[in-house]
């Protein structure tokens, strides 16, 4: 397949990393090296579109993944883990209806942010002492 020839009208910035947090909870009552996957929390949020010239729309789509919902570490939690990532989005006005841009960007554009997101998550976890996470493929259309 000739990349050039067959390039999608969607495209991406290079996804930068806005946040990347890993603390152990010093108050934690378990035994670190026993804790299991965590259930993990995703939050897309998608920034208005709008025009770059003429024939492009553009928008920054942010994608966060914790472990928790909030700072606070309670006993029975044994670390705080939150990545936050985000990119820039463009596309030609012709290859995405202004009414699904909104629904593109947070299923395709989150999907694609989260494939950056999963290896931090690996790295930062298998570096500690707890079980490395990995973050399943997920279904962003719900």
């Amino acid at each position: 397949m000739d990349s050039k020839k067959n390039r999608s009208s969607f495209q991406f910035s290079n996804p930068s990393t806005k946040e990347a947090v890993f603390v152990v909870n010093p108050k934690y009552k378990g035994t670190l090296s026993n804790v299991k996957s965590q259930d993990f929390v995703v939050k897309t949020k998608v920034e208005k579109p709008s025009d770059m010239t003429e024939d492009i729309r553009t928008a920054r789509v942010f994608v966060t993944v914790t472990n928790t919902e909030d700072d606070f570490l309670k006993e029975t939690t044994p670390f705080l883990l939150r990545v936050t990532m985000s990119a820039k989005f463009q596309w030609a006005k012709a290859g995405i209806e202004q009414g699904k841009e909104q629904t593109f960007l947070k299923v395709n554009g989150a999907s694609l942010i989260m494939s950056y997101i999963r290896p931090i998550i690996t790295q930062l976890t298998e570096q500690a002492d707890v079980q490395t996470q990995y973050l399943p493929f997920l279904n962003f259309t719900k």
